[in-house]
């Protein structure tokens, strides 16, 4: 491969795949439709709030990089499909899951499992991990190795999978982060943050509000 997604690029491929799928009668997908899609609350990590134009500037990306057409457009809607297996040979096992680690990031072979039901089925998770390490082993005539398995997190029982259409993840980097986290506490989350600076804005002003004794 001689292209890398960033974070939306990866969504909207996601989104395209998800949809050929599950909502075959809505695809290829409208500028709307492909938004609300990458908007969803569900079935997507991190959850995103993109704008119809973001979007469509990522469609432009994703066409110059051969990855989406247009299709099936009317005199309405402009509709876009995406080109995926042009680039890549991928069965529907493989192909379902690129499709969610796109959509959700780093997950064990359970999760991955459960979650590419909509989209095929695996009678097993030791199925779901060999097609996976499948994916891993690729050699360089076929493109070089699209998925890695993660280092265990301390604490955990199962590995995590992720995708490589991003780039190289530096696994050394994240096991030392990982280990970091453990023994320090847990980081805080954006939430938690954002809850406790509120918090602390509120205190200010009702310390500034209040009358003086």
């Amino acid at each position: 491969m001689d292209w890398q997604l960033d974070e939306l690029q990866a969504r909207v491929l996601g989104c395209l795949i998800e949809k050929e799928h599950t909502t075959p009668d809505y695809y290829p997908l409208s500028l709307n439709g492909l938004t609300t899609a990458c908007n969803q609350k569900t079935g997507r990590f991190p959850v995103m709030d993109v704008s119809e134009a973001e979007v469509e500037a990522t469609l432009a990306e994703l066409q110059h990089l051969d990855l989406v057409m247009e299709k099936g457009s009317t005199a309405r809607a402009r509709k876009f499909a995406h080109k995926l297996p042009r680039h890549i040979e991928l069965d529907e096992q493989q192909l379902a899951l690129i499709c969610v680690l796109l959509l959700r990031g780093f997950q064990t072979a359970g999760e991955l499992r459960q979650r590419t039901e909509r989209l095929t089925s695996f009678e097993s998770v030791d199925e779901t991990e060999m097609v996976l390490d499948d994916l891993a082993e690729r050699g360089d005539e076929d493109g070089g190795a699209i998925t890695i398995k993660l280092p265990r997190q301390p604490g955990k029982t199962q590995c995590r999978y992720a995708h490589l259409l991003s780039g190289e993840i530096d696994t050394a980097a994240m096991e030392q982060a990982e280990q970091a986290n453990v023994a320090g506490g847990p980081i805080k989350s954006a939430l938690a943050e954002r809850v406790e600076a509120l918090e602390a804005r509120v205190a200010k002003l009702e310390a500034l509000l209040s009358p003086e004794e």
